[in-house]
Parts: C-alpha cells; sequence; structure tokens
C-alpha cells in the first residue's frame, strides 16, 4: 500500500478551518487556480452543507460534474456512504453466519447507524471510492466540514490502527489457547475463525494506506483556512496543536482569507518559520464561475503556494 502511495503522482489538498471564514470558497478557487495552470483538478464537498452548489451556482450530486475546463465538482452525499458499509456488514455476516436469523439484524443496523464515529467513517469510505477510481486528475481538491468532525476524519485512520492492533493481538490470542481451539468444529467454523482474523488485517492495511497518505507531505496538504479575527485565529492554533498530535504538521499549510489589508500582524508563535499567503477581502460576492475567475484575475498570484 505505502509504495503505490509513493508512486501516485497525484497530489491530496484538503481546506480545513472554522465556520464562516470562506474554506468552500478558497476550496473553489483554489480548483479553478489549478485548472488554469494546467491542472486536472476533481473539487470534493465532504463537508455536509454542500456550500459548492451555491458558490458554482448549479446543482451538484455524488457524480463528478464538469464546472469548467479541467474542473469537475462532485458533492459526497454522508448517507449514502454510511448506509453502504451497513449493507456491507450485513451480507458479511448473512455470508458468514448460517443462524444470523437469531438476531435481530436490522434493529442493530439502525443502531450502528447512529453510533459515533459513523460520520468520519462514511467521509473515509467516500474518499478512498474516489480516490481509487479518479485515475484521470492530476489533483483532487477536498472541501471537509467544520473543524470537529474534520479532525475526526483526519484521526480516523492513525485511532482505527490502535484499536485493531489490540483485537488482531486479542484474536490471535484465543487462536492460540488449544482448549478453544479443540472446540472449534473441523470445515465451516475453522473457516469463520480465519476469516476473522483475515477481515482485521484488511482494515489494517485499509487505515495503514490512508494514514501513510495523510502524513505524506509530497501528496497532501491541509489548507488551514482563517480570518483575521481573533477567534479564528484561536481556532486555527488549536488545530495546530492537534494536527501536530497526529503528526501531520509538515503537511500544514495556513492561509489567511479576507484580509482587509497587508499590515494585519499574525501572532510570531501561530505558524513559526511558515509563510502565510493572504487572499484579499473580495469586494463582490464569488458566486459563479466568471466571478472566481475575475477574482482570480485580480491576485491570482497569491495562490501560488498552491504549485509548490
Amino acid at each position: 500500500m505505502c509504495s503505490e502511495i509513493a508512486e501516485d503522482p497525484r497530489r491530496f489538498f484538503f481546506f480545513m478551518g472554522k465556520g464562516g471564514t470562506g474554506k468552500s470558497t478558497v476550496s473553489a478557487l483554489a480548483a479553478c487556480f489549478l485548472a488554469a495552470r494546467g491542472r486536472r483538478v476533481l473539487l470534493l464537498s465532504l463537508d455536509p452543507a454542500h456550500n459548492q452548489a451555491d458558490i458554482f451556482d448549479r446543482p451538484f450530486s455524488g457524480r463528478p460534474q464538469a464546472v469548467g475546463e479541467r474542473v469537475r465538482v462532485a458533492e459526497v452525499d454522508q448517507r449514502h456512504w454510511v448506509d453502504r458499509y451497513l449493507h456491507s456488514v450485513q451480507d458479511h455476516v448473512q455470508r458468514a453466519y448460517t443462524y444470523q436469523s437469531a438476531f435481530n439484524l436490522d434493529h442493530w443496523l439502525d443502531v450502528l447507524r447512529e453510533s459515533p464515529g459513523i460520520e468520519e467513517y462514511g467521509m473515509i469510505l467516500a474518499f478512498q471510492h474516489y480516490r481509487r477510481v479518479e485515475h484521470d486528475i492530476d489533483v483532487m481538491v477536498l472541501d471537509l466540514p467544520p473543524t470537529g468532525l474534520a479532525m475526526k476524519f483526519l484521526r480516523l485512520p492513525r485511532l482505527s490502527l490502535r484499536w485493531l492492533a489490540h483485537l488482531k493481538d486479542l484474536r490471535e490470542e484465543i487462536l492460540r489457547k488449544k482448549e478453544i481451539v479443540h472446540r472449534i468444529q473441523l470445515g465451516r467454523k475453522e473457516l469463520e475463525t480465519d476469516r476473522i482474523l483475515g477481515r482485521l488485517k484488511e482494515q489494517g492495511a485499509f487505515y495503514a494506506d490512508l494514514k501513510t497518505l495523510f502524513e505524506n507531505p509530497a501528496a497532501t496538504r491541509i489548507h488551514l483556512v482563517f480570518n483575521p479575527e481573533q477567534l479564528s485565529i484561536r481556532e486555527t492554533g488549536r488545530i495546530c496543536d492537534e494536527l501536530k498530535e497526529i503528526e501531520l504538521e509538515r503537511c500544514m499549510q495556513p492561509v489567511l482569507n479576507k484580509a482587509a489589508g497587508e499590515e494585519f500582524p499574525l501572532p510570531p508563535e501561530l505558524f513559526p518559520g511558515r509563510s502565510v499567503p493572504r487572499l484579499s477581502l473580495s469586494g463582490r460576492p464569488l458566486v459563479g464561475l466568471s466571478a472566481l475567475h475575475g477574482f482570480l484575475g485580480e491576485q491570482g498570484e497569491r495562490m501560488d503556494f498552491l504549485l509548490h
């Protein structure tokens, strides 16, 4: 998995930040800017609010839709991916256990649908799907949800690997116990036991692949969009601390949006040793392709950080 990532020439640009900072608009500008520089771009909205439809002034769905030369946009239906996961769980149980009718499976799937962590898992499944099928792009620009859910999404591979390691050790210990192994019948039930361990290993490879991608600054950039106001700056500082905790600091790129002037001072301890590009406050609503390209025509050089 890791070797596949190292050879993958595509880039993955995530845009996150406090609600209202303009991260969806900045991600749309980034997609248009990169396309104008010859990149083939997929702009993928993982934000349940789906502001891209408002920004481009047209409806979108999970099927990528062209909005200009070399730019396509898709909006992830989170519910669809959660349901898809639950159906896969149901199919797995029905294939593995002939006695599954003894359980009220539908009831437990309804419970699982509302369980903690299911939203970010749906986002992960969607991201991996587009990453797998979109071979004809150079850059995937991802518009993430507000900070809380975005951080859960980025944390999930690392957290899941820790849980899977413990579960794998536990399963292997069970299989080593002779008194338990001797009670397993030959044939079908032995296959079921091996299938559990195999499934844990598959999930481990799935998350190890994601963790490697997220931590690779040659492939991944996490753009932290913030505004020149105190609450936004403070939340961005907390995001930086959290990204450092999960070893994603090398992939961070802060972006000051809606900057009314060049003189706004940033706390020196916030981004030590990092340059912070500034995008000016637009004098008109950035809605529609012409407005986006007009803004880029005025200060597109400020987005050159995307090309590095």
